[in-house]
């Protein structure tokens, strides 16, 4: 949130998941119907291109102090 990563939320709206792509990737492996949920929602996701959003590399230049 400090550098604009992430959404200004309540901290309590907050939760670090860990290895959320690790978990995500065993649950397809031995689950058919996490598997149809995963498929779903691939189905439903697009690709931003961040670089032709406005004030994105300005932005992104600045945070690069980190």
């Amino acid at each position: 949130m400090t550098i604009g990563l992430l959404p200004e939320l309540p901290l309590d709206r907050v939760l670090q998941v860990g290895n959320a792509a690790g978990t995500g990737a065993r649950l397809a492996l031995i689950s058919q119907p996490q598997r149809q949920k995963a498929q779903e929602l691939a189905q439903r996701v697009r690709y931003l291109e961040l670089a032709r959003s406005p004030g994105f590399m300005r932005r992104f230049a600045r945070a690069m102090s980190l």
